[in-house]
């Protein structure tokens, strides 16, 4: 059986994550509506809690995997479509 995955929109856009011991402004490498990908080079261990937020949008969720210098993260709560796209620098259609 074939699992369900969103899909993913690129993205080139600085967000600030935040998680026990550790905030930092990263670039957003791609977003989708339950799980983003950041680029960092400070591997966070899977399933800690985490936050992400720009000025006009924030999420809680957790870490899902870390490697080669990016991470994935599972958001608690899905972005609409016009938040993805506003993330992913598509702010035309929406």
């Amino acid at each position: 059986m074939e699992q369900y995955r969103p899909m993913r929109r690129p993205s080139h856009m600085r967000i600030t994550l935040s998680a026990p011991g550790f905030r930092k402004d990263l670039q957003l490498l791609d977003v989708s509506e339950t799980g983003m990908k950041l680029a960092c080079t400070e591997p966070l261990p899977a399933d800690v809690p985490v936050e992400v937020s720009t000025p006009r949008i924030a999420r809680s969720g957790h870490v899902r995997w870390a490697e080669r210098g990016a991470i994935g993260l599972t958001l608690t709560e899905p972005l609409s479509a016009a938040e993805q796209a506003e993330l992913a620098g598509m702010t035309w259609g929406y």
